[in-house]
Formats: C-alpha cells, structure tokens, sequence
C-alpha cells in the first residue's frame, strides 16, 4: 500500500502516469474533439459555440431554432442517453441546459438554449423526439414559465390547484419568505 500523497492536493495524476486509465482519458479527448467537430458539422449555423472544457465534458449553446436537429443528432444519430435538463432564470433570458450522456465514453455532452423572451419564454420541445423529454418539460414549465413549442397541451405536473395561472415559484420575482417578511418590518 502506498501512504505517500501527491504533491498538489486533490491531484492524483503523478500515481496514475502511464496507466490504462491514462489510455483511457486520451481516447475519451479524442471521442469528445471528434464529437465536437461533428456536431458544428451537422448542426451548422445554429451552433452559438462548442467546447470540450474537460476530458469529460462539453458544452455547446444553440439557436432555438437549431435545437430539435442538434437534440436529434445527439439522441438519435450519436446514441446519447438524455439524462435531465435544468432550467435556469438569467438576467437577460431564460435558459435550458439539456445534459446527454455517452456512458460508454463517460463523458457529458450539455446543450444549452436560451429563450431571449423574458415575458413570454418560448423553446422548441423535443418530445416529437422521445417521450423521455416530457416529464421535464412540464416541470420546468410549471415551475419556470418557459413554454415548449410543438408539444400536446398537457395537464399541470407540479402545479398547485389553487396557484394563479401566471404564478411560477422558481422566477426571481417571486418573493421569497425573507422578502416577506422585510416587507412586513
């Protein structure tokens, strides 16, 4: 057993130099640069930027208007599994990042798309794609406002019987309970 530790904290790459997950790692840069390359190919003009910003992840922000063809590339074309999306509230406009992983490789491809419309966030839906994209498309709708174009209306998932239609709780205009409460002082 080795009790020596590496010489930068939370390094552990002088132990590891020439070993299979070394192998491994550059085999895993190279999947991901050629997946990069492929993707800007594919997609075209809708790709905003993409990056492999480690061994193990990319990132890549598309037009809305490119997003179903990227998200069928992915999906259907690459093999990727859709693990989840997260919606995001930015000071400027509403944001999706859709998380794909390529297990094999173990590697994370996210896809952003932005929504400029504060007002009223539009994003295309990708459930013409795979059901898989449903469930999460209606949370982050009842809980962000963002609507999915192309999508069968569907029943409130999370929403709340008694919650106004325009009421979505994760909006930074929502007060929260410390707003509340200096209002009150």
């Amino acid at each position: 057993m080795c009790t020596r530790v590496p010489a930068q904290a939370g390094s552990d790459n002088r132990w590891r130099r020439g070993s299979a997950e070394d192998a491994g790692r550059s085999e895993n840069v190279s999947f991901a640069e050629k997946l990069v390359e492929e993707f800007k190919k594919k997609v075209g003009g809708g790709v905003i930027s993409a990056e492999v910003s480690k061994p193990r992840r990319i990132y890549a922000e598309v037009s809305p208007e490119a997003a179903v063809e990227a998200a069928r590339y992915l999906f259907d074309e690459r093999g990727a599994r859709f693990a989840i999306a997260t919606g995001t509230e930015m000071p400027d406009a509403f944001e999706v990042l859709y998380h794909f992983a390529f297990d094999k490789h173990n590697l994370l491809f996210n896809m952003r798309v932005r929504a400029a419309d504060k007002e009223k966030p539009k994003l295309p839906s990708f459930t013409p794609i795979a059901v898989c994209f449903d469930w999460i498309e209606r949370e982050i709708h009842d809980l962000l406002g963002i609507e999915f174009e192309g999508r069968e209306e569907t029943q409130p998932l999370l929403r709340a019987d008694d919650w106004p239609a325009d009421f979505y709780p994760l909006r930074t205009a929502v007060p929260t309970a410390g707003d509340r409460e200096e209002a009150k002082s």
